[in-house]
């Protein structure tokens, strides 16, 4: 299942890209939706690439089939690398992967961080696969919607870090 999300800030592609790659932030992002257990980190590699992992244990209340699957909680790895560019760059992009831990399949796909007209546009692009006989497109369906959600957070958490006004 294809997966395509935008974010927009108001504030110029240096300070949003900084404002990712702050460990404070990615720890509130990691804490966004009341996580039983969250934990981040930010590290930056000897190319200059910038590696920041989320894991969350999240309590979830899924339709019949999927629970029986997953149980009550599922513990979400999610892994961004952001490729090494000039700290002033215009653009800036990553890739993405997660997954729920110990099932089958999972996201992956692009980041990218460009200029638009109100500031900056934060744009995912990923294939969402889940390889589970006859309730995998459900499951995909499923995941897709939490993205969003989960998104919608992050944007809200990034506008409040970077002093935007609400919209």
């Amino acid at each position: 299942m294809k997966f395509h999300h935008e974010m927009t800030y108001r504030a110029l592609t240096p300070a949003v890209y900084r404002m990712l790659t702050d460990p404070q932030f990615q720890e509130q992002r990691a804490k966004a939706g009341n996580p039983e257990q969250a934990e981040s980190s930010v590290v930056t590699t000897p190319d200059g690439d910038v590696i920041i992992t989320v894991n969350r244990l999240l309590a979830v209340q899924l339709p019949g089939m999927l629970q029986r699957l997953t149980g009550d909680r599922v513990r979400i790895l999610e892994t961004q690398t952001w490729q090494h560019a000039d700290p002033a760059a215009m653009t800036r992009d990553g890739h993405l992967t997660a997954g729920v831990v110990g099932h089958p399949g999972g996201v992956e796909g692009t980041l990218h961080l460009a200029e638009s007209e109100s500031g900056t546009t934060f744009t995912v692009d990923a294939d969402i696969k889940v390889n589970v006989p006859l309730v995998g497109g459900k499951i995909e369906s499923f995941i897709a919607e939490m993205l969003t959600k989960l998104m919608t957070k992050e944007q809200e958490l990034g506008r409040a870090w970077l002093g935007e006004p609400a919209p």
